[in-house]
């Protein structure tokens, strides 16, 4: 497996889709099982303290109900009930046959919400789609329009998709965007999409990935702006449409949506599952899953669990539903038409105005090389901390774009750098040695390799780091 694919294999790790189960696995003491999901979060599931939860409580109460002789089914049943008291819809365990979701929307039907009933009844069967359907969008009335967002993908190309409907009905006065139903995606895909409504860079979110063992122990945040990208950026009134099935990255536009003083958000709580998730195998064959990164909004605040507020809200039930009436966006209609609901500056929204290091290295090192990189990076670490943030998640995400470039001087230089704002991160030693190596450097590749052959893994992709680093020292 070479440098690339290694990188790849971690930015794998990282996304939303379960790795598959395997087939048929030897019996294992469900004993041994237990432990180790109640390990696996107590290391690596980073909303304990925000919960309120006592996780050694819960460990007193559900682990005697497992013994070697329990059964598979029964097994399923008691690790559903316990990660079930997590409230969160990032966590998962499937056994191949089941599949349990932790959240607040698990087991129930969307009942408040009918696309068919948009398009047919409020859009008059007349609308477009882009992006194979992802997109759809009319007019309700002469002049205001209407977007629907079923999901968040294709990260590279959103924009322009995004750019090109916003030329096709720039001239509404008001806009009315659906996310109601949206499940998620990529999360890059949505602050794609809220930078083109965006009137100036503000504050949304703050992202903590978990650092290891310790309930609290996090690493530094990435800073998430929503900022105007685009060749146009609508600043009429919006009117966002949410509920309770508006999750994960869909919550994150929403929280955008909330800073921006011309959008409003209308409908119901979302459903309160944040962050990057990460799919683990289990020594059964089994797999869990769980977010390993804490959000919080600008203010600090973190809806993991409960939703994010509607700034108006109003519900449809099922009844209105079938009498063919969406009274959330009828409301919207009517809030466009009186002149929209503008508010205040959000609270925070201009504070934090940070820019990303890594951004700042890259562009250095595109005018100036790697060493002059390094160089203004640190001054600015040394003389205006509070002027940029360093996040893990960037480097990390980085390395693969450096790696397929070929950009090992700057991989190096950058991860360097990393190494010593983060000596504890696995992963940066990890990428170290595989840049060395590919250089035809050995002895800085071991040296790298050394510092994380005999620690602790808790991620899987740090799993895979200590195996190579043992691997290759073990061929010196």
């Amino acid at each position: 497996m070479n440098c690339v694919h290694k990188i790849l294999l971690f930015t794998l790790l990282l996304v939303v889709a379960l790795v598959p189960l395997s087939s048929a696995q030897e019996h294992v003491d469900p004993v041994e099982v237990f432990e180790q999901v109640w390990t696996i979060f107590d290391t690596n599931y980073p909303y304990f303290d925000q919960r309120g939860i006592d996780w050694n409580a819960i460990h007193r109460i559900y682990r005697p109900q497992v013994t070697t002789e329990t059964t598979d089914d029964e097994l399923f049943q008691i690790l559903s009930s316990m990660l079930g008291l997590l409230n969160d819809g990032h966590v998962n365990l499937e056994d191949g046959k089941h599949r349990f979701n932790a959240g607040i929307t698990h087991g129930l039907g969307i009942d408040d919400y009918s696309g068919q009933l948009v398009r047919a009844k409020y859009l008059k069967g007349k609308f477009s789609a882009k992006q194979d359907s992802n997109f759809v969008y009319g007019w309700l009335t002469d002049e205001i329009a209407y977007l629907r967002i079923k999901g968040w993908k294709q990260k590279e190309r959103v924009g322009a998709v995004v750019d090109s409907i916003l030329a096709d009905i720039n001239a509404a006065k008001g806009i009315v965007i659906d996310v109601r139903a949206n499940t998620g995606g990529n999360a890059f895909a949505a602050e794609a999409v809220a930078n083109r409504f965006a009137d100036r860079k503000r504050l949304f979110l703050k992202d903590h990935p978990k650092r290891g063992p310790g309930h609290d122990s996090l690493f530094p945040p990435r800073y998430v702006y929503v900022e105007p990208a685009g060749p146009m950026q609508f600043t009429r009134p919006v009117v966002v449409l949410q509920h309770r099935f508006s999750e994960s990255a869909t919550e994150s536009f929403v929280l955008a949506a909330r800073v921006l003083p011309h959008m409003t958000t209308i409908g119901d709580y979302t459903s309160g599952c944040f962050g990057t998730y990460y799919p683990h195998k289990l020594a059964n064959g089994w797999t869990v899953s769980m977010g390993y990164s804490y959000d919080i909004d600008q203010t600090g605040q973190c809806w993991g669990g409960i939703g994010i507020p509607p700034e108006l809200r109003i519900v449809n039930t099922k009844e209105d539903i079938a009498a063919e009436r969406d009274k959330v966006l009828e409301f919207a209609i009517d809030l466009i038409n009186k002149g929209g609901h503008f508010g205040k500056e959000a609270p925070g929204s201009l504070n934090e105005m940070r820019s990303s290091l890594y951004h700042r290295f890259v562009e250095q090192a595109e005018k100036k090389g790697a060493k002059a990189a390094v160089v203004e990076c640190q001054r600015l670490l040394d003389s205006h901390p509070d002027s940029v943030y360093f996040s893990v998640q960037e480097c990390m995400n980085g390395a693969r774009t450096l790696f397929e470039a070929g950009k090992l001087e700057e991989l190096v230089a950058i991860f360097e750098l990393a190494k010593k704002a983060w000596p504890d991160a696995i992963s940066i030693p990890w990428v170290l040695g595989m840049a060395y190596d590919k250089q035809g450097l050995p002895d800085e590749a071991a040296k790298a390799y050394r510092m994380i052959a005999e620690r602790k893994a808790f991620f899987p992709w740090d799993e895979s780091a200590v195996a190579e680093a043992k691997r290759f020292l073990n061929k010196k």
